[in-house]
């Protein structure tokens, strides 16, 4: 499962910044996975928690906002993508592109500070 490694490189971010900016608590996270990763979300969000427990990450709110594939026609532009296709499903030109669907990142973190 590769979400072990995944959500791991995420707590160690999330530690690193909560230290940048003095957090003493993260109440809340939100992060962007593209569909084309392969994240399964219930796994992810199961070793978050696992990861975050005895830090300041404990029983912090995980957001997991899944990414859809977009994809881009040289003729019409960019749009989501529905079904495989090699060729524009709206105006019928080649030459499309993957554009989206791969991003791995976090978005947002909510913390409390002293004083």
């Amino acid at each position: 499962m590769h979400e072990y490694g995944i959500a791991s490189s995420i707590v160690e971010a999330l530690l690193e910044a909560a230290k940048e900016h003095g957090a003493v608590r993260v109440t809340g996270v939100e992060v962007r996975v593209g569909v084309l990763r392969g994240v399964v979300p219930e796994h992810l969000s199961f070793f978050y928690e696992h990861l975050a427990r005895g830090t300041v990450l404990e029983g912090s709110a995980l957001n997991i906002v899944e990414v859809p594939v977009d994809i881009t026609c040289p003729g019409c532009g960019t749009f989501p993508w529905g079904e495989f296709t090699l060729s524009c499903p709206r105006c019928g030109e080649s030459g499309i592109r993957v554009t989206g669907g791969d991003v791995l990142e976090v978005s947002s973190m909510e913390v409390e500070t002293e004083g």
